[in-house]
């Protein structure tokens, strides 16, 4: 997977797949879910290059829950369909910026529900 520089002064702790249905997440990401214990995901080994065809170290692709039940679940959910688009808590979201994580993040209006993480562009 080619990933392009967006500029800025380091790469998000999610990664922008120009619309592959794909999670790709940082090593720090991935951490940080371990550390919190999040449960019902599992990470898949990816290759990760700039435009220059440099490898991007560091990263991997993720699957996340399908089920609904895990305070990370995927942005199709109940569909088993991927995508890059990850729903989580609002404690899980605010505990990985808190972290030190970067990506972007729409909160929704009921704070009941979850926010959508999307990569950092």
């Amino acid at each position: 997977m080619e990933q392009p520089d967006a500029g800025g002064d380091r790469r998000g702790d999610m990664l922008w797949t120009q619309g592959v249905p794909i999670t790709v997440v940082s090593d720090d990401f991935v951490k940080s879910l371990k550390i919190l214990g999040v449960p019902g995901w599992q990470t898949f080994h990816l290759d990760v290059s700039d435009l220059s065809g440099q490898d991007v170290p560091g990263y991997c692709g993720l699957i996340p829950d399908a089920t609904g039940t895990s305070n990370l679940v995927s942005g199709w959910w109940p569909s088993s369909a991927p995508t890059y688009v990850l729903l989580a808590t609002d404690d899980l979201c605010l505990s990985l910026k808190h972290m030190g994580l970067l990506f972007d993040h729409e909160p929704v209006t009921d704070r009941r529900r979850v926010e959508a993480l999307t990569a950092r562009l």
